[in-house]
């Protein structure tokens, strides 16, 4: 599901992405075929300037100092970049205590950090376009890390030690994608299940139990969670009269006591 999830949500994002570049590089391409035609017809001298100017902005692999100064320049953005992301990635790893947490004092966790505060909040409060929005965009922060991994490893391409000066682009990547799979089951999988009521031959077994999560069924048993009692039950199948599904709810938050 993560993956077909995370594809989805690339195709969705970078298909009008590269449709819109598409067509501005084929607008510029034909202006500057056109351009370059009426150049060459009136003003030979300008022309060939102006491919002197292309010339040398084709071949920038050359000049190494330009390669320097445009490594020197990534090193800022990758500082930049991930001085923003490390933090936005630890942040829902963080969140704890979403089961057993007080109803009425969402806020409750063990992080001082106000924005860690918020999105448990919203964890809890079932806060789906919040939580996903906050997941686009540490995969947005993915995207731009493997960017930078690609820019990095192509500047510095013929140059000695080159996997020592990608190093750095390349721990931050891999420390982002080993997150994302995580952070995913956090921010963007759903935490609704059936709400069933289940009634025993002589109701002992299933007296006094409250809001029950239907969280797995077999031919042998049922598996459900009691939010009332905050506790997870195991009741055999043949003990059980008739089960019957209500609606679906949030396992989290004050949903669970409805």
């Amino acid at each position: 599901m993560f993956l077909l999830d995370i594809s989805v949500i690339a195709a969705r994002t970078l298909l009008p992405i590269v449709v819109v570049l598409g067509v501005i590089a084929a607008v510029v391409s034909i202006v500057g075929y056109g351009i370059g035609r009426i150049l060459a017809a009136r003003d030979p001298k300008l022309a060939e300037r102006v491919n002197g100017w292309k010339d040398a902005i084709t071949s920038w692999h050359d000049h190494l100092r330009l390669r320097q100064v445009l490594y020197a320049g990534l090193i800022i953005l990758f500082f930049i970049h991930t001085d923003t992301y490390l933090n936005e990635f630890n942040r829902p790893l963080q969140i704890s205590n979403v089961l057993f947490s007080d109803s009425e004092n969402l806020t409750a966790t063990g992080s001082k950090d106000q924005k860690t505060i918020e999105l448990r909040k919203a964890l809890l409060e079932g806060n789906d376009q919040r939580t996903h929005t906050y997941f686009f965009n540490l995969l947005l922060g993915e995207a731009l890390a493997g960017l930078l991994l690609v820019v990095a490893w192509h500047i510095t391409d013929g140059w000695r030690w080159q996997p020592m000066w990608v190093s750095w682009f390349v721990i931050v990547f891999i420390v982002y994608s080993a997150s994302l799979p995580m952070v995913y089951g956090v921010l963007w999988v759903s935490a609704k299940y059936p709400i069933v009521s289940l009634n025993s031959p002589d109701a002992s077994l299933t007296h006094d139990l409250g809001t029950l999560y239907l969280l797995s069924k077999s031919d042998t048993e049922f598996v459900v969670w009691d939010a009332r009692g905050k506790r997870l039950l195991w009741i055999p199948k043949d003990e059980i009269k008739w089960a019957d599904v209500k609606r679906v709810g949030d396992l989290f938050g004050p949903a669970a006591q409805k």
